[in-house]
């Protein structure tokens, strides 16, 4: 049996959001000192709250095997990191509402979760977002089937409150094999560049109340 891939070209982010204590908050919003002073390590290692990398799919083409542009369907979580955990019973419901028989929405979601894409509920005030904005060739995802586009759903994450900073974050993808769905992720051979680095001081109840 031929084997039948999407690749994923375009645009994405590494998202890295991390708690920080009100000290340091009160030091970068106000300007004057250099942020990795400030913070006295290394700033990628502030990720207890959201550490994130991948296309998004509003700005990323889909290649199949013949060259022509695919868009998969697609299956979107809502998450809002600094003030809740995913809302596993809402998860379920969103899988079963695909209306595939064949879709086990318990046992996607417990896979789901145990890959750690998602923090517990963080309790802290104030937060530092990193964004990491990258161009290039993401990966591919590997299909054994006929009529993949049926068969697969692309999971991603919209990420509340962020909707101007990164729109809607792949996953991976549910992929149905004989009668069962899965999860899988892309091949990670991608090649990528950074374009731009972003910086903001989130705190709760304010808003961003600081960005570089």
């Amino acid at each position: 049996m031929s084997t039948s891939f999407i690749e994923i070209y375009g645009w994405g982010h590494e998202i890295i959001i991390g708690s920080i204590n009100e000290s340091f908050a009160e030091r970068i919003s106000i300007g004057r000192e250099c942020i990795k002073k400030v913070l006295e390590r290394d700033l990628e290692s502030y990720d207890d709250v959201l550490h994130m990398y991948g296309p998004d799919i509003l700005e990323v083409d889909f290649i199949d095997q013949a060259g022509n542009s695919v868009f998969p369907q697609n299956v979107v979580i809502n998450y809002e990191p600094c003030w809740e955990t995913i809302d596993r019973p809402k998860l379920v419901r969103e899988f079963n509402s695909l209306a595939d028989k064949f879709i086990d929405a318990e046992k996607l979601v417990d896979d789901l979760m145990s890959r750690n894409f998602f923090s517990s509920k963080s309790e802290s005030i104030s937060y530092l977002i990193q964004i990491h904005s990258e161009s290039g060739y993401w990966g591919r995802l590997n299909l054994s089937c006929a009529g993949y586009l049926s068969r697969i759903y692309a999971v991603s994450v919209e990420i509340e409150g962020m909707e101007d900073l990164c729109r809607n974050m792949l996953l991976g993808f549910l992929v149905k094999e004989d009668k069962n769905y899965c999860f899988s992720g892309l091949i990670a051979n991608g090649s990528t560049e950074v374009k731009s680095r972003e910086y903001y001081l989130f705190r709760k109840n304010s808003g961003i109340i600081w960005r570089e």
